[in-house]
C-alpha cells in the first residue's frame, strides 16, 4: 500500500502543471508518529524511481551550505530529498516561498552577483521530509503546509 502511494506521489510531482495553471513542483512527505517506515527506506524506494540526492537541514546545517548543494543538484537536474530537523530560518523560508510561487531559487550576494536567480530545472524536484510531531511542534511558520503541491502521509 505504501509503495503504491509513494509511486502516485512521485508521478504527481513529475507532471508539468505549468501550462497556464499553478505549478506544483515541490512535495512534502510527512512521517506520522506511529509509522514503522524508516527514512532510509523511503530514500531507497524513491531512488528506484528518480535520480535523487538526500540533504539534511538540521542543527548542524548552515543555510549557505544547503543552498550550495541545492544549486549543485539543480545544475545536474537531480531531485532533492530535503529532510527538515530544525525550524526554518528566514532565508530558508524565503527560498521555500520562491520555489513554491515561481519555481525559482533566489539568493542575494551569491557567486559574485548582487542577486543570483536560478529556475528549477524541468527535470528537478524538491521533496521536503519531516515528522508530523516536528512540524506541529517546531515549525513556527503557521502556513507551512500551503507551500506544497502533493503531500504524502507515511503511516
Amino acid at each position: 500500500m505504501y509503495k503504491d502511494k509513494l509511486k502516485t506521489f512521485l508521478n504527481l510531482l513529475k507532471k508539468d502543471f505549468s501550462a497556464g495553471k499553478k505549478t506544483f513542483d515541490i512535495g512534502l512527505m510527512v512521517i506520522e508518529p506511529k509509522s514503522r517506515i524508516k527514512k532510509e527506506g523511503i530514500l531507497k524506494e524513491v531512488k528506484k524511481t528518480v535520480d535523487i540526492e538526500s540533504l539534511i537541514y538540521g542543527k548542524d546545517s548552515r543555510d549557505e551550505e544547503i543552498f550550495n548543494k541545492i544549486i549543485q543538484s539543480f545544475q545536474r537536474s537531480k531531485w532533492i530529498l530535503l529532510e527538515i530537523t530544525k525550524d526554518l530560518s528566514s532565508p530558508m523560508l524565503n527560498q521555500l516561498k520562491n520555489l513554491s510561487n515561481s519555481n525559482s531559487f533566489q539568493i542575494i550576494d551569491y557567486g559574485g552577483k548582487d542577486v543570483f536567480e536560478m529556475k528549477m530545472p524541468e527535470k528537478s524536484r524538491i521533496i521536503f521530509l519531516a515528522e508530523r510531531n516536528f512540524i506541529e511542534k517546531e515549525i513556527r511558520y503557521p502556513h507551512f503546509y500551503t507551500f506544497f503541491g502533493p503531500t504524502l502521509n507515511i503511516k
